[in-house]
């Protein structure tokens, strides 16, 4: 995971000070994940700044995943699900495939979703979205 601190995520989202990025996080529309440092540490996942889940994308599926943990929500979009035909939410959001990233081969599936528009996309991650909050409340 490529992390960045509160100023670093601010300032890859277009200027926002370490102040916006922290109540945007209370609000529920970024997350971060806490590290055992010492002093312990928060590091905000720098996908959050990327074109394609930036902005309303990713508000509105951090609203889907507001019952989880971050830990599951970093967990959910990194992770690859048949839900998304064995992509990522992150490159089901970006329309982009991971490449070298291990043995996954890309099938017709994510090809079909990964040419499809943003809208659509955004729709098969919160359906994922939803499945996972389901399976976490059951």
């Amino acid at each position: 995971m490529h992390a960045m601190t509160a100023a670093q995520l601010g300032a890859a989202l277009g200027g926002l000070s370490e102040a916006a990025v922290l109540e945007r996080e209370r609000a529920g529309e970024l997350f971060s994940v806490r590290r055992p440092a010492r002093p312990p540490s928060r590091e905000y996942p720098a996908f959050q700044a990327w074109p394609g889940i930036a902005g309303w994308p990713l508000s509105r599926v951090m609203r889907v995943l507001a019952p989880i943990g971050a830990t599951d929500v970093y967990g959910f979009f990194a992770a690859p699900t048949e839900l998304l035909g064995g992509l990522t939410p992150i490159e089901a959001l970006t329309g982009r495939w991971a490449v070298g990233t291990g043995d996954r081969a890309l099938d017709a599936e994510a090809q079909g979703l990964l040419a499809t528009p943003m809208p659509e996309r955004l729709e098969a991650v919160l359906q994922a979205a939803r499945a996972l909050v389901a399976l976490r409340a059951a």
